[in-house]
Parts: structure tokens; C-alpha cells; sequence
């Protein structure tokens, strides 16, 4: 019953990260109390990332290949800070919706990242193919 329970335990509207996590763990622990806590970990990360009810945050959790519920739990709280301080419409010409170009760059997994990595312009040099963070370390490269 404990197993089933989480395996199908979806987050609420109500509930925050965090505490959707903490209850994802809780349930871990009594569907699966012969394994060692890492497992159970892994077992609440990955219910937690099906069941956020978000496809943007899920995809790109998935992506990033985020396993264990701490990791998921940081990464799904950024993304979900971003979607709170973006607004519905941008400001300045009110023709797209900001949030579904920020989602448009959120990997699909089935995407390759190679053809995704031509779509991205650094905002430091306006040239595409990277981003800002790595762009010293693509002009040592140069």
C-alpha cells in the first residue's frame, strides 16, 4: 500500500516544494524501509520530479539528469522563483508570452543538446552558441 501511495503521490496545489518533498521522503521511508537511505533518497527524487505538475521544471529536471530530492527540490525552486518574477506579457511589446519563450528553452529530452546550443545567445557578446557564464572559457579555447 505504502509503495503505491508514493508512486502515485502527485504535489497539491497548495503544497509547496518543500513540503511536498518532506512528504515524498516520509513516504519513501515506509514503502521501501529495507533499503538504505540513498535509494529512498533516489526513489522520493524521482516521484518528486514526475509528479511536480509542472512539464517545463519536470523536463528540464530530467534533463539534468537530477536524481536524488535535494538537488530537485533547489533546481525546481529556481525555476519556479523565474516563472513567478516573469511576467505573463513583456512589457514593452506585449506580443509573447515570457514564459513560454523561457520554457521554449528548456530541453526536451529527446532534444539533442548540440541543435538546442545554437538557439542560445550569450547576453554578454550577443553571439550564439553558449552562454555568458562559459563564454571565458570558450575565448581561452579561441
Amino acid at each position: 500500500m505504502n509503495r503505491n501511495t508514493l508512486h502515485h503521490r502527485l504535489r497539491q496545489n497548495n503544497e509547496t516544494l518543500a513540503e511536498y518533498a518532506e512528504e515524498l521522503k516520509r513516504l519513501a521511508h515506509l514503502a521501501h524501509p529495507q533499503h538504505p537511505i540513498q535509494i529512498r533518497d533516489e526513489f522520493a527524487g524521482k516521484q518528486f520530479i514526475e509528479g511536480l505538475g509542472n512539464n517545463a521544471i519536470t523536463r528540464q529536471l530530467v534533463a539534468e539528469r537530477i536524481e536524488s530530492s535535494q538537488p530537485a527540490v533547489e533546481r525546481a525552486s529556481e525555476f519556479e522563483t523565474i516563472f513567478k518574477l516573469w511576467p505573463e506579457k513583456d512589457q514593452t511589446n506585449g506580443k509573447e508570452n515570457s514564459k513560454r519563450r523561457f520554457e521554449s528553452t528548456i530541453l526536451d529530452p529527446g532534444e539533442s543538446f548540440s541543435n538546442k546550443e545554437t538557439k542560445i545567445t550569450c547576453y554578454n557578446c550577443n553571439r550564439l552558441g553558449h552562454y555568458a557564464d562559459i563564454m571565458s572559457s570558450i575565448d581561452q579555447i579561441k
